[in-house]
């Protein structure tokens, strides 16, 4: 980025702050920026100029590890009566976190979402069979 840009980016960031946006724990997937949610809860970057959503996977990361241990114990017919988990949402968060590898530089993040799309496979070949 170069120094006009940033310095513009440090008084959007300033002047988010003084409009009553809070800064956020999180990063922009795109530029690696600060996030800050505005008070309409909308949360943006302020470097990009767009909006970013936070997906919660808290749940789906729960049904996935109840999913793998079906597996490992070798009770393939509760996984495929597992309702609460859409192979077509599956299908679009892999296809979601290809997409971010593609666009990703950082090693921390490329090896996170390794992972997550190593175990998102995992689950929904063990879904389809």
């Amino acid at each position: 980025m170069a120094p006009d840009q940033n310095d513009q980016v440090i008084k959007k960031m300033a002047q988010l702050l003084r409009n009553g946006a809070t800064m956020l724990d999180l990063t922009c997937p795109k530029c690696d920026n600060i996030l800050y949610r505005l008070k309409s809860s909308k949360i943006i970057c302020p470097a990009c100029n767009r909006e970013v959503i936070i997906q919660d996977n808290t749940n789906r990361n729960e049904t996935i590890e109840s999913i793998e241990t079906m597996a490992e114990t070798g009770e393939s017919s509760k996984i495929k009566s597992i309702s609460n988990i859409n192979i077509g949402v599956l299908s679009e968060s892999i296809n979601k976190i290809i997409q971010m590898l593609k666009k990703s530089n950082q090693i921390n993040q490329l090896m996170d979402l390794s992972v997550i799309l190593e175990r998102l496979v995992k689950t929904y070949k063990l879904l389809n069979s």
